[in-house]
C-alpha cells in the first residue's frame, strides 16, 4: 500500500486570528507557532512530524514554511520556502510537491494539531474506501459531554445533516484534506483560502460576504477569458451560487452531507472534470477529536503543556 505524500501547513501571516464576538476569556496567538510553540521541549512541528511518521499512511512528509526558521529546527525534512498567505502557501506547496510526485493524492495538516499515529491511519483508510476521490475533508462531531473540548470549547461549531430527513448533528471543521492536484481550480484555491483564512472564527454571514465582495470581480474575469475562447461562461453564476447558498444552509443547520459534497465540488473542482466524472468530493463525519483541536490561543497551547 502507497503512502500519501503530505504537507504540514507552517507559514504565516503574521496576524492573530480574531475570534468570534462574545468569546473574551481567551487570547489568540500569532506567529509561526510550529516554531514558536515547545511540547516536551521541541517545537510544535516536530510533535506533528513524529506523529506523521509514526503512522503507516502518509509519507514523505514536507513542510511549506520559511526555509530561514524551519531549516535549523526540521533539518530532515523537506522545505517548500513560503511565508506568504494561507492561499498562497497551499498554491506553492501544492504544486512544489504535485511535480515530485505525479498522478499521485497529496494531503495537507496544518502544524498546530496533534493527532494519533492510529487516527491517522483510519482517515487514510477512509479516503481509500470512497476512492476515486477529487477532494476528501472530514468534519468531526462534537463529543456529548462538550468538557471533553477543554480549552476549545470556544471554537465556532456547525450543523449539517448526515442524510437528508436525518436530525442535524454538530460538527467541527477538521484540519486534514486529501486532493488529487489536477482536479482542483487552484488558482481559485489560492484566493479563495487567503480570504477565508482572513475572516476565519468569524461568523458565516460575515465571511460570505466578505469572501464574495472580495472574490466576484476575479470570477467575473474568469468567465471573460472563456468568452474569448467559446467557452460557456458559467463561473461567476455556479461559484456564486453555491457559495451562498452553500453557506445559508451550513449556517441554518439544513445542509446534508451530499449537499455539502455538491457545494464544495462546485466551488474547489474544476467544471471539465466533474462534467466528466460527476461529483467526487467526499466528507465524512468522524469522531477522532484530535483533528479539530487546532492550537489558536495561549490557552489551548498551555493545555497541551506548551511553553
Amino acid at each position: 500500500m502507497n503512502k500519501i505524500p503530505i504537507i504540514i501547513l507552517a507559514g504565516s501571516d503574521g496576524r492573530p486570528g480574531q475570534l468570534p464576538e462574545g468569546v473574551d476569556e481567551v487570547h489568540s496567538l500569532s506567529g509561526l507557532k510550529g516554531a514558536d510553540l515547545r511540547i516536551d521541549g521541541i517545537p510544535l512541528v516536530n510533535n506533528v512530524i513524529q506523529r506523521i511518521r509514526a503512522s503507516e499512511s502518509f509519507g514523505p512528509v514536507y513542510l511549506a514554511g520559511p526555509a530561514r526558521v524551519y531549516r535549523s529546527i526540521c533539518p530532515e525534512v523537506d522545505l517548500v520556502d513560503t511565508n506568504a498567505d494561507f492561499g498562497t502557501n497551499i498554491d506553492r506547496s501544492l504544486r512544489s510537491v504535485q511535480a515530485r510526485h505525479p498522478g499521485e493524492p497529496v494531503a495537507f495538516i496544518t502544524c498546530d494539531i496533534l493527532p494519533e499515529a492510529e487516527t491517522l491511519d483510519a482517515m487514510a483508510a477512509d479516503f481509500r474506501r470512497a476512492a476515486p476521490c477529487d477532494l476528501w475533508y472530514s468534519l468531526v462531531r462534537v463529543p456529548p459531554d462538550p468538557r471533553e473540548l477543554g480549552a476549545s470549547a470556544w471554537k465556532p461549531r456547525y450543523f449539517v445533516r448526515p442524510a437528508r430527513g436525518q436530525k442535524a448533528v454538530e460538527v467541527l471543521g477538521g484540519h486534514l484534506v486529501i486532493v488529487d492536484p489536477p482536479a482542483l481550480r487552484l488558482d481559485f484555491v489560492r484566493r479563495l483560502f487567503s480570504h477565508v483564512y482572513a475572516t476565519r472564527n468569524r461568523t458565516l454571514a460575515y465571511r460570505r460576504s466578505m469572501v464574495l465582495f472580495r472574490m466576484i470581480g476575479s470570477l467575473l474575469v474568469e468567465d471573460c477569458r472563456r468568452l474569448l475562447t467559446l467557452r460557456w461562461p458559467d463561473i461567476t453564476w455556479v461559484t456564486v451560487r453555491a457559495g451562498v447558498h452553500g453557506a445559508s444552509r451550513l449556517g441554518r443547520g439544513r445542509i446534508t452531507l451530499t449537499q455539502l459534497e455538491r457545494v464544495l465540488s462546485d466551488l474547489l473542482i474544476r467544471r471539465d472534470r466533474t462534467r466528466k466524472t460527476g461529483c467526487r468530493v467526499r466528507v465524512p463525519l468522524v469522531d477522532q477529536l484530535s483533528l479539530a483541536l487546532d492550537i489558536d490561543t495561549e490557552e489551548e497551547a498551555l493545555s497541551w503543556g506548551a511553553s
